[in-house]
């Protein structure tokens, strides 16, 4: 998936995912620096219009400067090549949330862990239908033809594989130059 489609994907998801903000007991007992800083940590773009509509059904307005306090704060660690890293490496992660200047090297770090990411699922897509197939021709009483149509697709799935074992490869050496450059150690 090239990466520009990626990065609008997982936009697009952020911003599905900012829809009802907080519920009508959240807005009356809410710490709005801690709630800038939960949406800036989680790398969401300020949800403060969202959070104003979901607190107008009680009568509360967000305290908006306690907000964007602890927004850039969370933003600030959200915005650190390390948690970029970890997030892009589950499939998420968006620098366009970050400082302009930091976003050429957090983009090159998102890429790197949504191919790591991608690959690393497309294997296991991979090992899933093979595990299928070789069950399949294994212990299914199959006519002639359809053991050859299993035998071709298991064919094409080993062929595969191998591709796909030299793009992970190839993702995960890029993976390391990252790491060492930005001097990140990951806990698996």
């Amino acid at each position: 998936m090239q990466f520009g489609l990626k990065v609008a994907l997982i936009l697009s998801f952020l911003n599905l995912t900012a829809c009802a903000t907080l519920s009508p007991a959240e807005c009356q007992t809410a710490d709005w620096y801690r709630i800038g800083e939960r949406d800036g940590s989680a790398g969401y773009y300020s949800r403060l219009d969202q959070h104003y509509k979901a607190c107008q059904k009680v009568n509360i307005q967000p305290h908006q400067s306690l907000y964007i306090q602890g927004y850039n704060e969370g933003i600030r660690y959200y915005c650190q090549p390390q948690v970029i890293l970890n997030a892009s490496l589950i499939g998420k992660g968006n620098a366009q949330v970050c400082p302009a200047q930091s976003r050429a090297s957090l983009d090159r770090i998102i890429y790197v862990g949504h191919a790591v990411y991608e690959t690393e699922r497309y294997h296991e897509s991979l090992e899933n239908r093979r595990a299928e197939l070789v069950h399949l021709l294994e212990y299914t009483k199959l006519n002639v033809q359809d053991r050859l149509q299993l035998s071709e697709e298991l064919n094409s799935v080993y062929a595969e594989l191998r591709i796909n074992e030299k793009e992970r490869q190839a993702a995960h050496d890029q993976l390391g130059n990252i790491e060492r450059e930005y001097k990140i150690r990951r806990q698996n």
